[in-house]
């Protein structure tokens, strides 16, 4: 029924199609890949596409239980939490609000905020923080405050000179990062992303081994 009724395109339609179950209601087990991004963020190599399907149509997973559930688990926040961490500091479980109210005293919109973190953190253009703030040069206080906050050029020089040395960076736990770019917005995305990669990986992994005995079965990463 979602397939005949989305106009949302064919990359919507091929999404819902690689979970058409077989005669016994069971989908195929998807295939993952940490290789094919420079930061190994997984993508699924075969089978059902988790990863794509918007949650508006994550009702076509029924438990394969009676009185079953399908229960989803999530990282809140997790690549600025980890660059927090990372930086030294200790990190609200909404780091969002604590950089409201470190930055803004509590007194702007979250979207305003997240975006902010994304222009100090990723390089984002400061474009449309300044429609939202009124001001390309309040935009520019602001992202360098946010920049101190989780201590970005810190992190900046420390990679510049990774690259110099050796040729490559690592993210935290010396997972090498191939690259050949000096953008230092660059360099910092790729060590965040790949960081919480990992991050999520063993929280997972963590999660996977303290459930095995309560009839409990991980169906999708």
């Amino acid at each position: 029924r979602y397939i005949n009724e989305t106009s949302s395109g064919p990359s919507v339609v091929s999404s819902l199609r690689s979970f058409i179950p077989h005669k016994d209601g069971m989908c195929n087990l998807s295939k993952y890949s940490l290789g094919k991004t420079v930061t190994g963020r997984m993508i699924v190599k075969s089978g059902p596409s988790i990863l794509t399907l918007s949650s508006k149509y994550r009702d076509i997973l029924k438990s394969r239980y009676r009185g079953g559930r399908i229960v989803q688990v999530d990282f809140v926040s997790l690549e600025p939490r980890v660059c927090r961490y990372i930086s030294g500091g200790d990190s609200e479980r909404d780091i969002y609000q604590h950089v409201s109210n470190t930055i803004f005293s509590g007194n702007q919109e979250r979207k305003t905020v997240k975006l902010a973190v994304l222009c100090a953190l990723y390089g984002v253009s400061i474009k449309r923080l300044s429609s939202l703030l009124g001001s390309e040069s309040e935009s520019k206080r602001v992202v360098k405050a946010v920049r101190k906050y989780f201590q970005v050029p810190e992190l900046e020089r420390s990679l510049r000179g990774q690259l110099l040395a050796l040729k490559k960076i690592c993210n935290y736990y010396g997972r090498p990062l191939k690259t050949e770019t000096f953008e230092p917005h660059v360099l910092v995305s790729h060590f965040i992303q790949s960081t919480a990669v990992d991050v999520a990986l063993e929280g997972f992994y963590e999660i996977i081994q303290k459930t095995q005995t309560k009839n409990i079965n991980p169906i999708f990463l």
